[in-house]
């Protein structure tokens, strides 16, 4: 494993846990770390090295303070986040439905001229969202505007702008004629026998600034627009969008995942699925079917497809 950058706390112990995963052929596991110290790396596991407390508890009236703060905003009504969850949970409706709704929050973000006031919205419905999901795994909220009010932040988070970072290209700058790997050391990493104690989870920061993964649809695009040269459009996700929802809720693809069948057979079912689902499209959105009908295109969708419906029903 390469490491390029700092890493701490949990997100140390996640990152370098993975060295624990079993693979056919794996007998040994190695790390290259270019920023981290040793210490800092024993640090970051100790807490969690025998027993872990919490050295208090995570107080679920922090999300109607969050609450107040993103509404004092003013960028969207309790009409909006009503209308958006209306559409979210008809499963008649499109995902292309709910874009209006967001598309307006969007604009009046838009119109804030204060990068800071931009910056601190993002963040506070972030802090929501992160908030909401921890807790709501804990104990179940009779507030029923809490939970609309975090599917339609979350989303919003989505389509917010994301930030722009800046690369330097200095590959045309450095020319490297030699290498000399020079070994400095060799360690083993062992926290002491002791109880951890990790604080509760705050209401807002996030501890510094991380990567948001790609949205899966978005992912696929890009990978196609880049590699394959598809020229698949915004529209063309929603669409992607649609087929995923209709092959979720395809009850027999369903039966068959969750029965006695071999992975032959349930292979064979998703593309039987999945084929079908496109063909429906040949009348009505026959540039989407077309791109469908290449090769290339075709394997890559259904196989990106099949992972992420695998990973749902198992």
């Amino acid at each position: 494993m390469f490491i390029d950058k700092k890493l701490s706390g949990v997100q140390c112990v996640q990152t370098l846990s993975r060295l624990n995963r079993t693979c056919s052929g794996k007998t040994e596991t190695f790390v290259l770390d270019f920023a981290n110290d040793t210490t800092e790396v024993v640090e970051a596991f100790q807490p969690f090295y025998t027993s872990t407390e919490l050295s208090g508890e995570t107080d679920p009236n922090k999300l109607y303070d969050l609450e107040t703060k993103i509404r004092a905003f003013n960028l969207f009504t309790k009409y909006m986040v009503d209308e958006f969850c209306r559409l979210f949970y008809n499963e008649r409706e499109s995902d292309e439905m709910l874009q209006p709704v967001l598309n307006r929050v969007v604009e009046k973000w838009n119109e804030i001229s204060d990068p800071a006031q931009k910056n601190e919205f993002k963040s506070l419905i972030q802090s929501y969202v992160r908030l909401y999901g921890y807790i709501s795994q804990i104990i179940t909220f009779e507030d029923i505007e809490l939970e609309q009010l975090f599917i339609f932040l979350k989303y919003v988070n989505k389509k917010l702008p994301k930030g722009n970072s800046a690369f330097v290209d200095i590959s045309g700058s450095v020319e490297l004629s030699s290498l000399r790997i020079q070994k400095i050391g060799e360690y083993r990493l062992g926290p002491e026998d002791v109880s951890g104690v990790l604080s509760p989870m705050a209401a807002e920061g996030g501890g510094g600034k991380t990567e948001e993964p790609l949205d899966f649809l978005s992912e696929i695009v890009r990978k196609l627009n880049e590699i394959y040269g598809a020229e698949l459009t915004e529209e063309h996700r929603l669409d992607l969008s649609n087929v995923r929802t209709r092959v979720r809720s395809d009850e027999d693809l369903r039966s068959v995942m969750t029965g006695d069948n071999s992975e032959t057979n349930k292979r064979r079912k998703f593309e039987e699925v999945i084929g079908s689902i496109f063909l429906s499209y040949v009348n009505d959105r026959v540039d989407f079917y077309q791109k469908f009908e290449n090769p290339i295109i075709r394997d890559l969708i259904v196989e990106e497809f099949w992972r992420d419906y695998r990973r749902v029903v198992g």
